[in-house]
């Protein structure tokens, strides 16, 4: 883990690529002490593939201790398109940092 990490920007995750995408889901998980967090999400309307997000988007996140992000306290997400991977990330995020005190977002 990176236990002495604070703040982690994640610029231009591509939200259809998946390694990218469960690469920045892995990061965010390993930084139990980060106090903010920047994702900017894109999306490649090409390379869409929608049944590809749908799976992604209903996996189920372990309801572990060991993934709490207590430290979190602000995070904001850029270029939001609401795609249902988007909103599980969302959703992960929320449940899971109990200090957080600001959300903020934009729309594509």
């Amino acid at each position: 883990t990176f236990e002495e990490l604070k703040h982690l920007n994640l610029s231009w995750i591509g939200i259809n690529h998946m390694n990218e995408f469960l690469c920045a889901f892995g990061l965010i998980r390993s930084c139990l002490n980060i106090e903010e967090l920047v994702v900017c999400m894109r999306v490649f309307p090409d390379d869409l593939n929608m049944q590809e997000l749908t799976i992604l988007g209903d996996a189920e996140t372990k309801d572990e201790p060991d993934y709490m992000l207590n430290h979190l306290r602000s995070i904001h997400i850029g270029n939001i398109r609401g795609l249902a991977l988007e909103m599980k990330l969302i959703s992960y995020l929320l449940a899971f940092s109990p200090s957080l005190e600001r959300l903020s977002f934009t729309c594509y």
